[in-house]
């Protein structure tokens, strides 16, 4: 694509071109009356342009950045919220769940273990019984730890009766002095309140499969240049497509950004600074601004301006019809509509 630093075209010199691109049965179709040989030479712009509008089309070249290369949010979770989660293997601009960047990690509130140790009995299950103190045995009650309880004896004397003590091994503890244990029977230790004897808790953080899941969330984009065009609505569709297939063959204007575009450098490029040249340069910025607060995408080098030239011909027989010219004065096209 040659630069070209100049003014559009003229119209007499886009007619001009646009006569002699034509044979004469055309020209005499269109511009002859009846009967009456009109030489090529006798068709002239000021007879026959009624009028001019002046466009441009704008070219920004937008660079996707890959999504490798960008910040993308980090996400943890169980398997039961990875359940929820759709994932995406395909392109797009929206922030998605992406699948390639799914990936195991050990959990780091259980450190893999699927469960988290009880703090009251440190994972045995069970704890020193208060009672006894983990000795299994208490004191006897019966005989408070003496082995022994007194009975009395009754007896008759030829005068009274009468009574008399004598002590016996305790029959609750067989003179032992102690009892098993009631709470823990003997065993010294009891199930942990906490846990109910299971050691620990299921991991609330990987609901116990030992694991979590890290993705990124993010768009998909894949690095590459394509260019983003800008244009004037009142172009009509079948020429705009003409027009950016033959961009590569016709002169252009680079600029380093939209706001080099004042009226001075409007009346320098393309003649005049139309409504409709104001309108696309506008349209021009949005863009421009819109591209460079985006995180996914980055503008690549100038921006080029295409000028185009719309004349509007009429001829002596009343026929009317467009002509379109895009380039520079030295390298453009012409399009009928």
């Amino acid at each position: 694509m040659r630069v070209v630093r100049v003014q559009s075209p003229s119209p007499d010199d886009v007619f001009k071109k646009w006569l002699e691109s034509k044979d004469s049965q055309t020209l005499s179709r269109l511009f002859s009356a009846s009967g009456v040989v009109i030489s090529r030479s006798d068709i002239s712009a000021a007879d026959n342009v009624k009028s001019v509008e002046r466009h441009l089309m704008g070219v920004i070249r937008v660079k996707t950045i890959p999504t490798h290369a960008m910040k993308l949010k980090e996400k943890v979770v169980n398997y039961k919220q990875l359940e929820r989660v759709t994932f995406y293997a395909k392109e797009t601009s929206e922030d998605v769940p992406i699948l390639k960047t799914l990936k195991l990690q050990v959990c780091d509130k259980c450190n893999g273990g699927g469960e988290i140790t009880c703090k009251t009995c440190g994972g045995e299950g069970y704890i020193t019984c208060e009672r006894c103190g983990g000795a299994g045995q208490v004191t006897c009650e019966r005989c408070g730890g003496t082995g022994k309880i007194k009975i009395e004896v009754k007896y008759v004397l030829p005068d009274k009766k009468a009574k008399k003590e004598i002590n016996i091994p305790c029959p609750e503890c067989h003179g032992k002095k102690k009892v098993r244990c009631p709470e823990c029977h003997g065993l010294g230790r009891v199930v942990c309140p906490d846990c109910g004897g299971r050691g620990g808790e299921v991991c609330d953080k990987c609901l116990g499969a030992k694991a979590l899941f890290q993705y990124q969330i993010g768009p998909i984009l894949e690095e590459r240049v394509s260019p983003l065009i800008v244009y004037h609505d009142e172009i009509p569709p079948h020429l705009r497509n003409k027009m950016v297939n033959r961009l590569g063959d016709i002169g252009c204007i680079e600029v380093k950004s939209s706001r080099e575009l004042g009226e001075k450098e409007l009346v320098k490029y393309f003649g005049l600074a139309t409504k409709e040249i104001k309108e696309t340069i506008r349209k021009l910025a949005r863009v421009e601004s819109m591209i460079k607060k985006s995180k996914e995408k980055k503008i690549v080098g100038p921006i080029i301006l295409f000028p185009i030239l719309k004349l509007y011909i009429e001829t002596p027989k009343n026929i009317g019809f467009e002509i379109w010219a895009i380039g520079t004065k030295d390298k453009y096209i012409i399009l009928e509509k």
